[in-house]
């Protein structure tokens, strides 16, 4: 079987959703909000069709601020769930600014011991 990683770079800040709109969000709905925003241009950026590729995704490996997280270790999971990828492997690396290399390691791991 044939396995790929998915790496890009896309990522949503506040004024990218309407104001208003945003300000009456509870916290998880502006971070889940935010997410979907970063993976929607992610997607779009990489010319892939996100409804295609989901079903194929069998690992999530996160890495970000978990400053908003109330359990940092847990939000790559809730982040898995909120996009529809129940079920799958969660991996979460929180090294500071190490975390996009060790995160990228960790990927090729994965695909590596498949």
């Amino acid at each position: 079987m044939n396995h790929a990683i998915i790496l890009g770079v896309a990522d949503s800040i506040p004024t990218d959703i309407d104001k208003q709109k945003f300000s009456k969000m509870s916290r998880n709905a502006r971070v889940n909000a935010l997410y979907d925003r970063a993976i929607d241009e992610l997607f779009q950026f990489l010319t892939l069709d996100k409804s295609r590729i989901f079903p194929l995704v069998t690992d999530l490996v996160g890495f970000g601020p978990s400053i908003y997280a109330t359990n940092k270790y847990h939000e790559t999971l809730h982040q898995a769930e909120h996009l529809g990828l129940a079920g799958i492997q969660t991996h979460t690396i929180d090294m500071g600014g190490a975390s996009v290399v060790a995160s990228l390691e960790q990927a090729k791991m994965i695909v590596e011991n498949r």
